[in-house]
């Protein structure tokens, strides 16, 4: 697995070599102060991923990122940066084009935290060697669904949930700015660093009127269509039910499992636990972080839906599902906004909650 890191802080160089170089399937092949360095080096030395400062002079990690999906190089980039609210429009902007992930800096010069941080970036890396899901079509892939040759859905579910990862934010924006008023409760899990949900309510809708948006949420679901509740990022969640009230209930990540946050194969899980049912639409992610919970839904009588692999940034996610066999409607993320608003508008006496 080869790596190439760039941050403008040649101590920051250091700490990330020092921590990979220990790994004996790690190669730090070179290293950069800036993005148009990087640039350089990955045309000289290509790597499988690149894990890269936000902040840099010259051309900071967003422009890299930029540089290197327009020119079609299969190198991934990890940002690992200092996450602060005031910079959300970069890391939102990041997610949309494809940022394989984010780590915070936080970490370093933390002894306490410092064994954590670098559980989680060698498991980062590690992910990006794995072997990639060939490409579609696959043997037991469902047809390529428009709203034309789609037949009626029809769900038994309590929710409908929308997971993603890596360039899922795209697809994400197109769908919820045409479904604003489901007549499901609608759950959208997406991996991203926390603090960053106000940043990207209000990226996603930004062309939608005040008047038009859904009644938003971060910590509870509401027994109502017309809803969307956002899971935080950078946190572990499952879902609670106490009497009328069903929470989502968050811890740090520092203390889980897990390197994907929120951990959505866990948080699916937790609904079925609790006697929920849901009905799940799968987009783009270079992980496999909510596959497994998509499919126990399916199992257990939900609908499951997955963007078009061709038209994702990132195949790991929608490719799992679809060479599962499971899914019931594979559509582009423009089809699958009218198929979702033709599905979950027409049924006025659906079971909701």
């Amino acid at each position: 697995m080869k790596v190439g890191l760039v941050d403008d802080s040649a101590f920051m160089r250091m700490v990330l070599r020092q921590i990979l170089s220990a790994a004996d399937d790690i190669d730090v092949a070179w290293e950069a102060a800036d993005g148009d360095a990087a640039i350089t080096c990955n045309a000289e030395t290509a790597v499988d991923l690149i894990i890269t400062d936000m902040e840099m002079p010259r051309c900071d990690g967003l422009q890299l990122l930029t540089r290197l999906k327009s020119g079609n190089v299969a190198t991934e980039c990890l940002i690992i940066s200092s996450f602060h609210a005031q910079g959300g429009e970069k890391i939102i902007e990041a997610m949309r084009i494809g940022a394989a992930g984010f780590l915070p800096k936080s970490a370093i010069g933390d002894t306490v935290n410092l064994d954590d941080f670098r559980r989680r970036l060698i498991a980062w890396v590690r992910l990006f060697g794995e072997e990639p899901l060939k490409s579609v079509p696959y043997e037991h892939a469902p047809q390529l669904a428009t709203v034309e040759n789609t037949g009626a859905l029809q769900s038994n579910a309590d929710f409908l949930v929308i997971i993603g990862s890596a360039g899922s934010l795209g697809p994400l924006e197109e769908i919820l700015q045409v479904c604003t008023d489901l007549e499901w409760p609608l759950i959208v899990a997406v991996h991203m660093p926390a603090d960053m949900e106000t940043t990207l309510i209000n990226r996603i809708f930004k062309d939608v009127p005040s008047d038009k948006r859904p009644d938003i949420h971060l910590d509870n679901v509401p027994r109502s269509g017309g809803t969307v509740t956002f899971l935080r990022g950078g946190a572990l969640s499952k879902l609670s039910h106490t009497g009328d009230e069903i929470a989502i209930q968050y811890q740090s990540a520092d203390s889980g499992r897990d390197i994907f946050a929120p951990n959505i194969d866990d948080f699916l899980e937790s609904c079925l636990a609790v006697g929920f049912l849901c009905d799940v639409v799968v987009l783009s992610g270079l992980c496999r972080d909510g596959v497994a919970g998509a499919l126990r839904h399916r199992m257990n009588g939900g609908l499951l839906m997955v963007q078009d692999t061709a038209t994702a940034i990132a195949k790991s996610m929608p490719a799992a599902v679809a060479e599962s066999g499971g899914a019931h409607v594979m559509a582009t993320s423009q089809a699958m906004a009218e198929i979702l608003a033709r599905t979950y508008k027409r049924h006025k006496d659906a079971r909701l909650l």
